[in-house]
């Protein structure tokens, strides 16, 4: 028994030319039944592919998966065949309608641009659907609900504004409901096992209800309507947090908090610049006018690079924007921009954007001014955590196979694969065989495997976050669908290279190695994914 692979031959590997072709194999056995398929039944080593799949391009689609060729969908489909998916991308196809489908018991992982999805109410082993920029709405959710095991969901860019029947998804991890129409996040607080929430572009404006996601690493609410993020202040595991483009201008209030930047451009979460806070101004009654400044999250009080009208000044003892005369008729504004260093990893977070006041009715009457704001202590530096939460290490699966570690001198990249196939094809092309590098269950967590044709011999990365592997598949890598499953109690530590043009990261199960890389020069990255131990 082997994992769903995505397998890169090794043909021209030395020249930098890599054929890639995604290779699903069995994962778990299951007795499949009869299901009914539309106009007939679907009997695996009776009926053909065509008679268990009504939508012809769904039937040529999985033609082309267990045969090898679209065109066979006159064949009869075996239980071989049944047992031996797990890992299902529609996403980029003209398939209409998923009817059929439930015939996959072992079906782990899918993607797809249908709205519809009730087919697959019966599979109960489906861990992950991927449903972004779809027709899905608030209709097709209960039929969601359905799904018990689910563990990733990505509804980003559908019509979807009442998350309720999300509630009862308590095993969810992976949520994105980003560029959604969602505005009321409060059913989602229920979801006590998420690690990573996407709300970017959606009508939220009311974080609350997430004070209670303890184990919420990866919280992105770019361009949205928050203002106020101190509900957050206690999720002590959020190390990723996006507020570029929110109304958010007091960071202060997360002090305690230990975010971090160890992570690539394209995936990065943490980001503080372009918010557009809306503040009211403050009349005084010796005739001046001030707003608030922003805050850093150490508390340190940030100037202003420009102001509207011109010639106001920082008081950094009151925290406030300035200027000495209040004009009725003028319209007060200004802008700012500082680069800060995180405590945590010491890399550079840009905190910038553009505060408008908003007119008082009347004077406010003087006030005595108070004591000076205390800048809040910095956190103690933490190493850097992984940039997403891998399962929490169970017991050992029973069946598992090994992972293959191979080197290649010329470009640098460490590669992985649990095909003794493909490791001799590289092996004969001038790649090193490094022995085993991990064992890895054959169900679990999906590990997905992606490739970047445009990196000098090719390059591959292995991330078990949707949210990196769909920002890399945008940026122009290839997906090659899962690669292996995540499960046991040994960890894969990864480590990323911020110098080097292929093999950026690195992944082993030995400390002293990513001990030796990190004090050369690389970054941890903390935990990757579990591995089994070794018998």
């Amino acid at each position: 028994m082997g994992v769903a692979r995505g397998r890169c031959w090794a043909a021209g590997v030395v020249a930098g030319v890599l054929a890639c072709v995604l290779a699903v194999a069995p994962s778990a056995s299951a007795d499949p039944s009869s299901v009914a398929g539309g106009a007939s039944e679907c009997v695996p080593d009776r009926s053909t592919i065509a008679q268990c799949f009504p939508d012809k391009a769904l039937a040529q689609a999985i033609a082309k998966q267990v045969k090898g060729d679209a065109g066979k969908t006159g064949e009869v489909l075996t239980s071989k065949d049944v047992k031996g998916v797990s890992y299902l991308d529609f996403s980029n196809s003209q398939v209409a309608s998923v009817q059929g489908l439930q015939v996959f018991a072992n079906l782990g992982s899918f993607g797809t641009r249908v709205s519809d999805v009730s087919p697959l109410a019966g599979l109960t082993k489906l861990t992950a659907l991927y449903l972004s920029d779809t027709k899905v709405s608030d209709a097709t959710l209960p039929s969601i609900a359905k799904l018990p095991n689910l563990q990733w969901l990505d509804l980003s860019g559908t019509q979807v504004s009442n998350v309720s029947p999300l509630a009862k998804m308590t095993k969810l991890e992976y949520l994105n409901l980003s560029g959604t129409q969602v505005s009321n996040v409060s059913p989602l607080a229920k979801l006590m096992k998420l690690s990573e929430l996407d709300l970017a572009n959606t009508k939220v404006s009311d974080v609350s209800p997430l004070a209670k996601l303890m184990k919420l690493s990866e919280l992105d609410l770019s361009n949205t309507k928050v203002s106020d993020v101190s509900p957050l202040a206690k999720l002590t595991k959020l190390v990723h947090l996006d507020l570029s483009g929110t109304g958010v201008l007091d960071l202060g209030v997360l002090h305690g908090l230990s975010l971090n930047n160890s992570c690539e451009p394209s995936v990065c979460a943490t980001s503080f610049a372009g918010v557009r806070p809306s503040v009211k101004l403050a009349v005084d009654g010796d005739g001046s006018v001030s707003m608030p400044a922003p805050r850093w999250l150490d508390g340190t009080v940030v100037a202003s690079s420009s102001t509207s009208p011109a010639g106001a000044t920082l008081d950094a003892k009151r925290g406030v924007v300035t200027w000495k005369k209040y004009d009725a008729g003028a319209s007060y504004s200004y802008d700012f921009k500082q680069s800060f260093t995180l405590k945590t990893d010491g890399l550079a977070v840009e905190f910038s954007g553009h505060v408008s006041g908003v007119k008082p009715t009347t004077p406010s009457k003087p006030t005595t001014p108070g004591k000076p704001t205390t800048p809040s202590k910095p956190t103690t530096p933490v190493k850097p955590t992984t940039p997403s939460k891998p399962t929490t290490p169970g017991k050992p699966a029973v069946s598992t196979v090994v992972m293959f570690r191979l080197y290649n001198r010329f470009t640098g990249e460490h590669f992985y694969t649990s095909s003794s196939v493909e490791r001799d094809s590289l092996v004969k092309v001038g790649w090193r065989s490094e022995g085993t590098g991990w064992v890895a269950p054959v169900s679990g967590a999906p590990v997905y495997r992606l490739y970047n044709p445009y990196a000098p011999g090719g390059d591959h990365h292995y991330t078990m976050s949707v949210r990196e592997r769909d920002a890399l598949v945008k940026a122009g890598w290839r997906s090659e669908g899962v690669g292996w499953y995540s499960g046991g109690s040994v960890k894969v530590l990864r480590e990323y290279n911020p110098y080097a043009r292929t093999g950026t990261h690195n992944y082993t199960t030995d400390p002293r190695e990513n001990t030796a890389l990190v004090k050369a020069g690389w970054r941890a990255e903390g935990t990757g994914w579990y591995a089994v131990k070794a018998k």
